[in-house]
């Protein structure tokens, strides 16, 4: 089921208070062109597979839905298999909602809505005929499970405040089943509180409902309910999904505040201790929480285990092999089939006893973890894992000094670990043969460094240090390539980490690749036109091949052979494509708009412009105010 409207290429154009004139130039050839109607402006939707475009022509602001011309059009001929009104589909309403079209099942879906009327008109994709249409009671939402293809299904799902969740047989309106109620929940409360407690898995062809200390799966063909969990799982938003294992953990309802619960046992002491507490309780959202953790098979709902652990709420797991590992404050590596702890970078003991009480002593806000989220392979390596250590919880209590450990995930030995430092850790990666540490000093300006350390030894190998943002590092077998705020490109070794300056034809606009044995990058003024598409020698940066593009190219999408490149701007709507492996124009097309300030009344709207661009790179397909055009890119 498509949802309305999908684009690869989208602009807009919205002014107010201004005249205009629209001109167009274009070189791709042009296939054919088909007249919408009278209308102020054509929207609609594409479907390459069945080759069909649905426009709606809009009349005027004050025009009702039932006067919006549908039109089909045959995307490779261009032949308009009928264009009507929405009053001569059926018995439609007045006041439009949505729509969506079902390719697969031919057919397309509107609903419309007003004070006492709401109705859900299913009608023939190719013919126009309406084949049901029904009374809908109560606010309607059609989408209730947005983003989602139920075309397999045959059906769509509507939800309305009265009936709760129907799914409706695309072809004779019939109920496959209804929903006011499962396992104690109350569907229609479980939707309006959103993706936290309703959400659909395309993967087990069925969704999740949470409410009242329940978990319930139920299966989206046949509505029935497969299984259910009874207890406090925590909102499905918060909950992590490993699908291929068939898994998930649930984190359940935060429970105390380890840092809070130690504050106010000393808060119940005298003297300076109090003073203390009260500044910990006050900062106890840096603190450590005392979570529980569910581990559950989504095959069958069963809780294979549950525990508690501690974290500041930011963990991330990993699962590797027969192990689950949690990192944030601290590191648990846990037993996936008993659920028991294998090892931990910080023992039970020392986040519990007097110490940590002491600790409190000086407590303040601190950013403890490492917001890294690197993929596994990241920060995992022949069976060892890349961890960040927080000095604060050893013996002394180091305040916001940190370590890098290399740990045995099997065992927890620690191979080696780096001299504690106070900096902030950001993120952290393995790549190129080395464990690469970015840090921050929280300056806008001058954001941290980036440290290379030896993966077997730990030994520091360089730093590098800038007076600029050095976020989002691209790294190569050459160099570590970083932006500064001017998009100007600097590389420094890899090895050796020593600045190499890189002389790029432009400020480096937009982000780098790897295209073979190349880098294709897009280079570029911030603030004038010209923008030039080269492959670049990711050594030398030397320029083996370009293509200049007459405009700020904001986006790029490759289809096909060809690239092509959008701009979207308030005056210039633009669209390049270009021969991915030569690097040359195949066709391109502007549309500007002169405005002059001048006032208008009513206000003038600038039509809508809508491009979509065929997998194959070589069809175009262009709305524009109430035209609908195919254009071929030049042989």
């Amino acid at each position: 089921m498509t949802k309305h409207i999908q684009y690869l290429f989208y602009a807009g154009i919205l002014c107010f208070g201004l005249s205009s004139c629209v001109s167009t130039k274009i070189d791709f050839k042009k296939e054919f062109e088909v007249d919408m109607g009278n209308a102020q402006n054509v929207f609609g939707d594409f479907n390459e597979s069945a080759m069909r475009f649905v426009g709606v022509s809009e009349k005027t602001a004050l025009g009702s839905f039932r006067s919006h011309r549908f039109t089909v059009v045959d995307m490779e001929t261009g032949k308009v298999l009928y264009s009507k009104r929405a009053s001569q589909m059926g018995d439609i309403g007045a006041i439009p909602a949505d729509f969506t079209i079902d390719y697969d099942n031919k057919c397309m879906v509107i609903r419309t809505s007003s004070l006492t009327r709401n109705t859900l008109s299913v009608v023939d994709l190719d013919s126009g005929e309406e084949r049901w249409n029904i009374r809908l009671g109560g606010l309607v939402s059609m989408t209730p499970f947005p983003g989602f293809d139920f075309s397999w299904l045959g059906a769509i799902p509507v939800h309305t405040r009265d009936e709760g969740l129907i799914m409706y047989d695309l072809q004779d309106g019939s109920t496959r089943w209804q929903l006011t109620e499962v396992a104690g929940i109350n569907v229609t409360q479980a939707i309006r509180r959103g993706s936290s407690h309703f959400q659909y898995i395309p993967e087990y062809a069925g969704f999740m409902i949470a409410g009242n200390n329940v978990l319930a799966f139920v299966d989206a063909e046949t509505g029935d309910l497969i299984w259910k969990i009874e207890g406090e799982l925590g909102n499905l938003n918060e909950a992590d999904f490993f699908l291929e294992d068939d898994i998930a953990l649930f984190y359940g309802k935060q429970g105390g505040d380890a840092v809070k619960n130690l504050a106010m046992n000393t808060l119940a002491g005298s003297g300076m201790g109090g003073r203390i507490a009260t500044r910990a309780i006050r900062a106890s959202e840096s603190g450590i929480k005392d979570n529980p953790l569910y581990y559950v098979d989504l095959k069958n709902g069963k809780i294979k285990w549950q525990r508690e652990f501690k974290t500041s709420g930011q963990s991330y797991p990993i699962l590797f092999e027969d192990k689950l590992i949690l990192s944030d404050l601290f590191t648990y590596v846990i037993d996936r089939k008993s659920g028991k702890t294998v090892w931990q970078s910080v023992s039970e003991e020392r986040l519990d006893d007097e110490n940590r009480r002491r600790i409190l002593s000086e407590f303040l806000p601190l950013s403890l973890d490492a917001s890294n989220r690197a993929a596994n392979d990241n920060v995992i390596v022949d069976d060892n894992i890349f961890i960040v250590h927080n000095e604060i919880f050893e013996e002394g209590g180091k305040k916001n000094q940190v370590s890098m450990r290399r740990v045995n995930i099997h065992t927890g030995e620690v191979i080696w670990s780096s001299e504690p430092e106070r900096i902030t850790i950001t993120n952290f990666f393995f790549a190129e043969g080395k464990l690469f540490v970015q840090t921050s000093n929280r300056n806008m300006y001058r954001n941290g460094e980036i440290r290379a350390y030896d993966p077997g030894s730990g030994a520091l190998l360089y730093e590098i240090n800038a007076n600029f943002s050095m976020n989002n590092p691209f790294i190569t077998p050459y160099y570590i390539h970083v932006k500064d705020l001017s998009n100007r490109l600097y590389g420094y070794d890899v090895n050796t980490g020593e600045l190499n300056q890189m002389n790029t034809p432009l400020p480096v606009t937009g982000r780098l690749e790897k295209a073979g044995n190349f880098l294709l990058g897009t280079f570029s003024h911030q603030f004038r036109k010209g923008t030039i598409l080269a492959y670049v020698d990711p050594k030398t940066f030397e320029v083996e091949r370009k293509v200049e593009i007459p405009f700020n190219a904001r986006n790029r999408k490759q289809k096909g052979d060809y690239l092509y490149l959008f701009s979207d701007s308030q005056t210039e709507k633009s669209l390049l494509a270009v021969d991915f492996d030569r690097l040359e124009t195949r066709g391109s097309l502007v549309i500007s708009t002169q405005m002059k300030k001048v006032q208008t009344n009513p206000p003038t709207t600038l039509p809508d412009v809508h491009f979509y661009v065929t997998k194959n790179g070589e069809n175009v397909y262009l709305t524009q105010k109430d035209q609908f055009m195919k254009y071929r890119i030049k042989d």
